[in-house]
C-alpha cells in the first residue's frame, strides 16, 4: 500500500514536469492593414536646360485621392487638395539633380513616391536695351542688360559704349558728348567663366539750329505770304503817291525824264563821228585758292597689331577636330594670359575677327575645366592668313 502511494506520487510529479515544459500557446495579432493604392510620378521634361520648367502627373491605382503634399527637391513644396493638385508645375532656377516628392492621402491611409529631375546649365544668353536710341549731343542714354543661362550667377557687367567710355552693373547712364554712331556692348560673365556679348547701336545727331523770336515762328507760309502781299501793296501805294506829287510840280511843256534846274557840267553826248568812250573795266577780284581738307585716316596699328597676335596665337594651339576637347589657350581667358591684354580690347577684337571670316566659334569641354566654354579657332581664311604672318611678320614695333 505504501509502495503503491510512492508510486501514485512519482507519477503525478512526472506529469506535472513534463506540463512545466511545454510553453504557453500566444496568440498573433496581425499587424494594420497595407496601403490600398500605389502611386506613380511622371515628369515632363526630367532633364533640360536650367531655368527649367518641369509639369508633373500623378497616377493613383485606385481609391479618391483627399490631399497631395509635394516636395520639389530645391526647397520648394505644395500641399494641395483637387486634380489640379496633382498636376503642378515648377521651375528649376538653376542647374542640379533634384529628387521630387509625393505623399498622397486617401482619408487616413497614405502612399508616397518620387521621381528624379536633372537640370543642366544652358548656354549664356545677354539681352540689352537703351533709352533713347536717337537724339542730338548731348545725349543721356540709360542702358538696360540682363542675363539668362550659364551658372545662372554672374560676377561681371562690362559696358563698352562705342566712343570710348566704359561703365559696369546691370542699370548705367553715359552721356554722347559728340555725334556718330556708336555701339554700346555688355558683356557678362558667369561663376564658372564663361562669357557672352551682346550690344545697341545708338545714333547722335548735331545739336539743333536756334529757335525762331517768338512771335515770328507761327505764321507758316500761309502767314508769309499774307505779310509779303501787305508789304508790296503798300510800296506800290507810296510810289504811285510820289510820282504823281512829282508831275503835279513840273512845269508844263518839260518832257517826261528832263530836268528843270541849272545846265548840267556833264560832257556833251558823243557825235556821231567820235568814238564813244569806253566805261572803264574794273580790276579782277583775286580768287582766293582754298587749300583741300586734310584726308581723314584712321589708326588702327593697335587693333591690326592684337588680332595679328591673335591669329598666330590661335595657330599655335592647333585646330580641334569636332569632338576633340579644346585647349584652354582657346577661350578668352586663356588668350587674355597669354597676350596680356584687357577683356574690353580682346573682345572687340574678337567679334571682328569672327565678323570678317577669320575665326569660328564653339561652345564645347575645355582642357582642365569642369563644363563646356566658349572657345574660338582659325577658319580656312585664317589659317592662310597664320601661314601669312609666320613668314612675313608685320613692321613696326611690338605693342
Amino acid at each position: 500500500m505504501h509502495r503503491r502511494a510512492v508510486a501514485w506520487l512519482l507519477a503525478a510529479g512526472a506529469v506535472l514536469a513534463v506540463a512545466g515544459a511545454v510553453p504557453p500557446v500566444v496568440q498573433a495579432h496581425p499587424t494594420g492593414p497595407a496601403a490600398g493604392f500605389t502611386v506613380s510620378l511622371s515628369a515632363t521634361p526630367s532633364y533640360g536646360s536650367a531655368p527649367l520648367t518641369v509639369d508633373f502627373d500623378t497616377n493613383v491605382s485606385s481609391g479618391t485621392p483627399t490631399a497631395y503634399n509635394w516636395t520639389f527637391g530645391d526647397g520648394g513644396f505644395l500641399n494641395g487638395s483637387g486634380a489640379s493638385a496633382g498636376r503642378p508645375s515648377h521651375v528649376y532656377a538653376g542647374p542640379g539633380l533634384y529628387t521630387a516628392s509625393l505623399v498622397v492621402h486617401e482619408g487616413s491611409d497614405l502612399s508616397n513616391a518620387s521621381i528624379a529631375i536633372h537640370a543642366v546649365a544652358g548656354p549664356l544668353i545677354v539681352r540689352v536695351s537703351a533709352t533713347p536710341t536717337t537724339g542730338a549731343v548731348p545725349l543721356t542714354v540709360t542702358f538696360e542688360g540682363t542675363a539668362s543661362g550659364g551658372t545662372t550667377t554672374y560676377v561681371a557687367f562690362n559696358w563698352s559704349f562705342g566712343d570710348g567710355g566704359t561703365g559696369s552693373g546691370t542699370s548705367v547712364r553715359w552721356t554722347y558728348e559728340r555725334p556718330g554712331n556708336f555701339y554700346a556692348v555688355l558683356s557678362v560673365e558667369d561663376t564658372g567663366a564663361d562669357e557672352a556679348e551682346q550690344g545697341i547701336w545708338v545714333n547722335v545727331s548735331t545739336a539743333p539750329a536756334a529757335a525762331a523770336p517768338p512771335g515770328v515762328t507761327g505764321l507758316g507760309s500761309f502767314g508769309w505770304g499774307v505779310v509779303g502781299f501787305a508789304v508790296g501793296l503798300v510800296v506800290a501805294v507810296v510810289a504811285f503817291a510820289a510820282r504823281s506829287w512829282s508831275l503835279s510840280r513840273r512845269p508844263r511843256g518839260v518832257p517826261d525824264g528832263a530836268t528843270t534846274g541849272p545846265p548840267s557840267l556833264a560832257p556833251p553826248a558823243s557825235s556821231p563821228t567820235a568814238p564813244a568812250a569806253r566805261p572803264p573795266v574794273p580790276a579782277p577780284t583775286p580768287v582766293r585758292e582754298i587749300a583741300p581738307a586734310p584726308p581723314v585716316t584712321h589708326s588702327t596699328s593697335d587693333a591690326l597689331k592684337l588680332s595679328q597676335r591673335i591669329v598666330l596665337h590661335l595657330a599655335a594651339q592647333g585646330n580641334p577636330g569636332p569632338y576633340e576637347v579644346a585647349p584652354p589657350g582657346a577661350t578668352q581667358s586663356g588668350m587674355i594670359a597669354a597676350l596680356g591684354v584687357r577683356q574690353n580690347a580682346l573682345t572687340n577684337v574678337l567679334r571682328r575677327l569672327v565678323d570678317g571670316g577669320i575665326l569660328e566659334v564653339d561652345v564645347r569641354h575645355v582642357r582642365g575645366q569642369p563644363r563646356r566654354l566658349k572657345v574660338y579657332r582659325l577658319s580656312t581664311r585664317g589659317e592662310l592668313l597664320a601661314r601669312e604672318l609666320r613668314h612675313r611678320p608685320p613692321r613696326g614695333p611690338a605693342e
